[in-house]
């Protein structure tokens, strides 16, 4: 048993000895949501104590660290933190697996000059290049055609086409509604930034 799945196991004994304890695996749905919530405040809220251990703050001129407390609330939050993965049903060898595969992912971000706008959908702004997010076609979420621009995404409820992107904003454009000039069209980004693109950008393959 790795180091991992023993504190996960230590800290789902610890749920059990709380009021009301039960092991957050066990959790009916609702319970789950509501959970989520509530750990995620709770570390959030320990990470700002931690925060509060440091001299971070630009118009101050100390820049100290203390470091005991600050380990202190690091250890506080790494408890919401396992809760959360708890509840989550992940094990050990899950969020070991699954942190080796995303910090391949960002190394090769890197590598290939990560901007953190162009992999993105143009309107919900997940990124494209997660392999979860890479749904099949349909209203269950960002879905992203072979050559990467083009897609359907839930939230807008229709195609998206990432290759053209609103020079104020960078949200992509719908073409949805837009209106045909001659051999231009004026389009709309999703926050309503008014721009001309050429007609043939705007056939029905984009829409």
């Amino acid at each position: 048993m790795s180091d991992l799945t023993n504190l996960l196991e230590s800290q789902a004994a610890l749920q059990l000895k709380m009021p009301g304890g039960k092991d957050p695996r066990d959790m009916d749905e609702a319970e789950k949501a509501l959970f989520i919530k509530d750990m995620t405040l709770a570390l959030t809220d320990e990470l700002h104590e931690l925060l509060a251990e440091v001299g971070w703050k630009p118009w101050a001129s100390s820049r100290h660290v203390n470091m005991d407390p600050a380990r202190g609330e690091l250890i506080d939050a790494l408890h919401f933190f396992l809760n959360l993965a708890l509840v989550l049903d992940m094990d050990g060898f899950m969020i070991l697996e699954m942190y080796h595969a995303k910090h391949k992912k960002n190394q090769q971000r890197q590598e290939e000059g990560y901007d953190g706008v162009a992999s993105k959908c143009g309107y919900c702004r997940r990124a494209l290049d997660d392999e979860d997010k890479h749904l099949r076609e349909g209203r269950e979420g960002c879905w992203v055609s072979g050559d990467g621009g083009t897609g359907y995404c839930r939230e807008a409820g229709l195609q998206i086409v990432n290759d053209f992107i609103c020079p104020h904003c960078t949200a992509s454009f719908r073409f949805a509604d837009s209106i045909v000039h001659n051999e231009y069209v004026t389009v709309e980004c999703y926050n309503a930034h008014a721009f001309i693109v050429p007609k043939r950008l705007a056939d029905e393959d984009y829409r």
